[in-house]
């Protein structure tokens, strides 16, 4: 599965990774790529604030993240979610 993020916003947006506490921060115009690694669907559940969006994701899977089309290398990510 596979979310995208955009910060149609003029600041950078700061995003957080739940639950593992991972925090990443896009530029205004760039975006966020989620790839969700699990054997099972699950929810996904989001909060959006002033300038901040949180993505919460489901026990046992792993995610992958990319801006604008890089990989971005977060270890943590790659540890299933308890």
């Amino acid at each position: 599965m596979k979310y995208l993020i955009n910060n149609d916003h003029s600041e950078p947006m700061k995003i957080t990774i739940e639950p593992w506490a991972e925090e990443i921060s896009i530029s205004a115009g760039s975006s966020l790529l989620l790839t969700i690694l699990s054997d099972r669907e699950g929810l996904l559940e989001t909060a959006i604030g002033p300038n901040t969006f949180t993505v919460w994701l489901w026990g046992g899977c792993r995610v992958k993240l990319a801006v604008n089309g890089e990989d971005q290398a977060v270890p943590s990510l790659l540890i299933p979610a308890p």
